[in-house]
């Protein structure tokens, strides 16, 4: 029998299980195969998907507002690199814990071409180094602006790209996840 991933979404919180189905939240239930998830061939299909990334962003959503570095149940705090690896812990994809590993993991994708689910990476505050010191993920984009969802000094918020001066001027690279290994 093949394993099943059941997501359920009722409004802005998020329900995972693996064993089951809870009819409580059945109204706005979707499955994904298990072994889709975990074939690493084709993880960066999977992860495209309108529903794993909209799952993604739904689940980050929950915890807007909370302080940066926030402590959920994982062993570290939700930095901007933690806050995304955490999000997808939740969907058993492993992401590298610092901003500069997920930079070097992801393939470049024009500004142009970004979508959401793809990240935006940044230089710290010394405007002449080249050094990637922060990540955002993209959970909207439409003609006039680039949504970036992250966790900052300000918190985990979302933020217009397109009206930052402090991150357009700071851009490294857009990236697209390439195969991702599973936990």
């Amino acid at each position: 029998m093949r394993n099943k991933w059941v997501f359920y979404l009722v409004g802005i919180t998020f329900f995972v299980s693996t064993s089951g189905v809870n009819a409580q939240f059945s109204k706005f239930q979707f499955e994904i195969d298990s072994h889709s998830i975990l074939d690493l061939e084709h993880s960066s299909e999977i992860f495209t998907t309108f529903s794993v990334v909209d799952s993604v962003i739904a689940l980050g959503k929950t915890y807007l507002g909370k302080p940066y570095k926030y402590k959920t149940n994982v062993p570290w705090p939700l930095d901007c690199s933690g806050y995304l690896a955490f999000l997808y812990s939740k969907f058993n994809v492993h992401l590298p814990r610092s901003s500069r590993s997920l930079f070097n993991q992801t393939q470049g994708v024009d500004l142009n071409q970004i979508q959401k689910g793809d990240f935006l990476f940044f230089k710290g505050r010394n405007l002449s180094d080249r050094t990637v010191s922060h990540v955002s993920m993209v959970v909207e984009v439409n003609e006039n602006s680039i949504k970036m969802m992250h966790s900052c000094s300000r918190g985990i918020i979302i933020d217009d790209y397109d009206k930052s001066n402090y991150y357009k001027q700071r851009f490294l690279k857009a990236g697209r996840l390439s195969p991702v290994s599973p936990l």
